[in-house]
Order: C-alpha cells, then sequence, then structure tokens
C-alpha cells in the first residue's frame, strides 16, 4: 500500500522555560543524545518563554522515536503535537 502522504507537520516541545540558561542547558542535553533541537523565543501576554522544541517531523511516528530515546535518558517532558 502507498505510504499516506500528508502535508501535515508535527513537533515535539520538550520545555519551556523563563530562562535562556534553562532551555540551553535542556537542548545540550537533547544533542547528547544526538538529536538536534532549538529554543524559540516568544514574548506574549505571559512574558517571554524560551521553549526547546525538535523538528518539524513529517509523521507522529518520527516523533515518537525520537521522545522514546530521550525518555530512555531521563527526559521525560516532551510532547508531540501538529503544527
Amino acid at each position: 500500500p502507498e505510504q499516506e502522504v500528508s502535508n501535515k507537520t508535527y513537533i515535539m516541545q520538550c520545555g519551556s522555560f523563563r530562562r535562556l540558561e534553562q532551555a540551553e542547558a535542556m537542548r545540550a542535553k537533547i544533542a547528547f543524545q544526538g538529536l538536534e533541537s532549538n529554543v524559540k523565543t516568544t514574548d506574549g501576554k505571559n512574558g517571554v518563554w524560551h521553549r526547546v522544541v525538535l523538528g518539524p517531523y513529517k509523521s507522529k511516528r518520527q516523533g515518537e522515536r525520537d521522545r522514546h530515546k530521550l525518555q530512555r535518558a531521563s527526559i521525560t517532558t516532551c510532547r508531540i503535537w501538529l503544527r
């Protein structure tokens, strides 16, 4: 059967921090697992937040694979959602 192709993408957020140093520390922990993440800074009505995100992923399964890898390294705060 053909692979279902959609233009949906998923992102995984592993943390949201007030202080950039905290976000960078998590990014480093993720890098030790061989995964690339980015720190996205947003300034909204709740103030400034530094979010640690991975992706985009073409399928939720790809994100789940990375999430399980991080869970084995005791990084258990990752959530996946449609972008």
